[in-house]
């Protein structure tokens, strides 16, 4: 399961940058994930949430969007939406396709607290 790895890694890049920022806590974070982007959004968020006990990151803090599979046909060059990433397109019944999103996975944003000085 390689959302432990993804969520540990994530954890500590967003920790760092918010320490480097005079961040004391880290209140809100957005994240988008992709219907195909290979990770279980569920697995994602339980291993968020054992990952932050130690850390500067409110338990609340993770808001996670999840993206549909969106393909755009080479034939009649319409988008439609592809659930598997198998679907033919629906205006042509053409295979032959580009994926215009859904196997992305990245964070939009993040609020943090500063330390009082």
């Amino acid at each position: 399961m390689h959302e432990w790895s993804l969520a540990s890694d994530f954890i500590a890049r967003i920790e760092e940058e918010a320490k480097q920022r005079g961040a004391s806590k880290i209140t809100n974070i957005n994240l988008k994930i992709g219907s195909l982007s290979g990770v279980s959004v569920e697995a994602f968020k339980f291993a968020f949430s054992v990952g932050i006990k130690e850390s500067i990151i409110s338990e609340d803090a993770l808001k996670i969007e999840e993206i549909s599979a969106v393909s755009k046909c080479s034939d009649c060059d319409k988008e439609f939406s592809d659930t598997m990433g198998l679907d033919a397109c629906p205006y042509c019944g053409s295979y032959s396709k580009k994926l215009v999103s859904g196997n992305e996975m990245f964070a939009v944003s993040f609020e943090m607290e500063e330390k009082d000085v």
